[in-house]
């Protein structure tokens, strides 16, 4: 009984330095974690808690001793319930480690867990903006700025489906929106509605008419009959403005 009481001490120590535990420091700096590497975190975790129960059973077994022998042997009993009692001290100094290593363990594991979850996020958003460009440019959309603008305006109105296209639902409900023949409607399709829109109209590349000239947007018509197309970025500023440059 003495030496296992003196391979629990030589133990407690080692429990810590074998675990591996990262300080709140390291953990603050620690940015990114692979799958190995939180299943590492998972497997120690599971090892310090299996050493944990090991040491309740065996003190548990120790007291069942004790009140065996009592009565019995006055002296056994006595060194008996001294080691007892050291072991108990020993067993709180260990729960305390394993504690300590599990909140560790558990912020890290959420660290690791929130990390991936933004990381899945911004991926899946950038996988529907690519979905957007290609049915944006199929609109007629004009490209590079014009293409984010109307996706930040419009992305609540879009979801991403498993393939990689994107579909039109209502923003409210999240249902689908559908044709008046019952199917989905076309998302390039859906989207040329705005091109008369007072902002979002000018994302869109002039149409060509009937005959050789170009045909404005409703919403990139300005005042006397000007194309914002058509116009220079001083022009633009006069027009909006109601002044000269």
């Amino acid at each position: 009984m003495a030496e296992e009481l003196e391979n629990q001490q030589a133990e407690a120590p080692e429990l810590q330095a074998g675990g591996d535990v990262v300080s709140d420091d390291n953990a603050a700096s620690q940015k990114t974690y692979s799958e190995g590497e939180v299943q590492d975190l998972l497997s120690a975790l599971k090892s310090e808690r299996e050493a944990r129960r090991a040491n309740e059973k065996s003190l548990k077994e120790s007291k069942a001793q004790l009140q065996q022998l009592e009565g019995i042997d006055p002296e056994v009993y006595a060194r008996l319930q001294a080691e007892s009692a050291k072991r108990a001290e020993l067993e709180a100094e260990l729960g305390a480690k394993v504690e300590g290593i599990e909140k560790s363990y558990a912020d890290q594991l959420a660290a690791a867990k929130a990390q991936q979850e933004e990381a899945t996020l911004q991926v899946k958003q950038l996988q529907k903006q690519w979905g957007f460009e290609k049915v944006f440019a199929e609109a007629g959309g004009r490209p590079g700025e014009f293409t984010e603008l109307a996706f930040t305006k419009l992305s609540n109105q879009l979801k991403l489906e498993d393939d990689g296209t994107v579909s039109v639902v209502d923003p409210k409900s999240g249902s689908y929106v559908m044709d008046d023949k019952g199917k989905r409607v076309s998302p390039s399709e859906w989207l040329k509605q705005f091109k008369g829109h007072a902002l979002l109209g000018y994302c869109f590349q002039p149409e060509r008419g009937a005959g050789s000239g170009l045909v404005p947007h409703p919403g990139t018509a300005l005042s006397q009959g000007a194309d914002m197309h058509s116009l220079s970025t001083q022009e633009l500023f006069s027009q909006a403005f109601g002044r000269k440059v």
